[in-house]
């Protein structure tokens, strides 16, 4: 396995809705790497809605955990990050990005 197999990056979550819009069926960004201002940061997908974000992230690997702490900050807040996910080249590729 190659170092960058093994490296473990931040995915970024930005809900991109207006003021009092619900988070249910809001649009979300999910990027990773880089920094929270977008630096350095890979798309990874533009998503509507919470099950949308909550199915891709599972296909990610991520824990349910980490999706349901997501999904409440993401209720209350635009932004959240799951720090410290690995993202495979395989993984990657399988996203066609």
């Amino acid at each position: 396995m190659s170092p960058s197999d093994r490296r473990l990056t931040p995915i970024h979550i930005e809900r991109w809705s207006s003021e009092g819009a619900d988070p249910a069926t809001s649009a979300y960004i999910l990027t990773f790497g880089g920094t929270i201002d977008g630096v350095g940061t890979v798309l990874l997908s533009k998503l509507k809605g919470l099950l949308a974000m909550r199915e891709f992230l599972e296909s990610l690997g991520i824990l349910s955990s980490d999706i349901d702490t997501a999904c409440r900050v993401l209720a209350e807040e635009p932004r959240h990050q799951i720090p410290d996910v690995k993202l495979t080249q395989a993984m990657l590729r399988g996203l066609r990005l």
